[in-house]
């Protein structure tokens, strides 16, 4: 059973200064006008409400509409002409639900990891890609020394630039 009483506490201002350390700082800021830097070095007064406006957004499960909007801008990938929109990496800039979720995470990683497969790693704190490719990697070499291997072909070039950025959404 789920027990989610610890996740509706309220934010700390420590905790908010964690979590926008952890955001990469001197890059512009998204809709909201606020960058990194901003709620960083925001005057005492200030981190409170924020903390406590922050909490009321998790405890009505209600976010600004604006902090679910991204900025979105094309990064032209390196030696690649102009002309392709697949020479084009998308980025976003949502720094107050970056912090949110950031915030949010610690409180429900514990409750939520013991009841993942150890198999999966999206978004799992010590779990990566590279932890994936090594599972699958391995699970073929045991296949293929027992006999019970074929053939698997797996193309992900692309994938991010493919993908339905709206409907992931």
């Amino acid at each position: 059973m789920f027990k989610f009483c610890h996740i509706t506490d309220c934010f700390q201002a420590r905790g908010l200064d964690a979590a926008v350390r952890r955001l990469k700082l001197g890059e512009s800021p998204g809709l909201d006008s606020i960058s990194p830097e901003f709620i960083l070095h925001a005057g005492s007064a200030l981190k409170p409400w924020f903390c406590d406006f922050l909490t009321s957004c998790l405890r009505q499960l209600k976010i600004l509409k604006i902090w679910r909007r991204a900025l979105k801008i094309a990064i032209q990938k390196p030696e690649k002409s102009l002309g392709d929109p697949k020479n084009y990496r998308p980025i976003s800039r949502l720094y107050v639900s970056r912090i949110l979720a950031r915030l949010i995470c610690p409180r429900v990683e514990p409750t939520v990891d013991p009841l993942l497969h150890q198999e999966r790693a999206g978004f799992r704190h010590g779990r990566s890609n590279v932890d994936q490719v090594t599972l699958l990697i391995q699970d073929i070499e045991d296949n293929f020394s027992s006999k019970k291997a074929g053939a698997m072909y797996v193309n992900l070039t692309g994938a991010f630039d493919t993908v339905w950025h709206r409907g992931l959404t």
